[in-house]
């Protein structure tokens, strides 16, 4: 694989680090919108939102346009949408933030995402197996992919029915 490919495209770079974590400047907004009772504060509120609105659309385009026009990007993208419940987003944010995949083993993304168990062994001591550290965005954005994949991919949907409704799962309703 070439460097070029290993490496993180500067078109699809992540949010800096002042970005809210899921990207979504235009939230705070309208949380303010609905407290403020000022009809000025709030016309500008209003302008400011559909501004913000405008640019969230313009970079997707551009990000989508950057996948499309890359030839290290759209093979890799065009695997990815082929799963049942990977939308563009997942696909988006897999290549940009996750440039290591298709050159790591499964075991190594899993550690590097934050989804692999890893020990707290001490000499005879044998500690809880738990997940921690990693890319949290990545991980956001494979939890959402993840949840829409138990709707549209039946493998995901066989394999998640029998753990969410065991007695011990989190995931089971209450």
């Amino acid at each position: 694989m070439p460097a070029s490919a290993r490496r993180t495209d500067s078109r699809l770079a992540g949010p800096d680090r002042t970005s809210p974590p899921d990207g979504r400047h235009d939230l705070g907004e309208q949380s303010r919108l609905a407290i403020v009772e000022n009809p000025k504060v709030r016309r500008e509120l209003v302008q400011h939102i559909a501004w913000l609105k405008k640019r969230i659309h313009i970079a997707d385009y551009d990000l989508d346009q950057a996948i499309k026009n890359s030839p290290a990007w759209q093979p890799k993208s065009d695997l990815l949408k082929s799963v049942p419940g990977v939308g563009p987003v997942t696909t988006s944010t897999l290549l940009a933030l996750l440039p290591e995949l298709g050159a790591l083993t499964n075991k190594q993304v899993a550690a590097l995402v934050g989804v692999a168990p890893f020990n707290r062994d001490s000499g005879t001591m044998r500690g809880r197996r738990c997940i921690w550290g990693g890319r949290t965005s990545v991980r956001n954005v494979l939890y959402m992919a993840t949840l829409a994949a138990t709707r549209f991919n039946p493998t995901i949907r066989a394999f998640y029915q029998p753990s969410a409704s065991s007695a011990n799962s989190a995931r089971s309703p209450s």
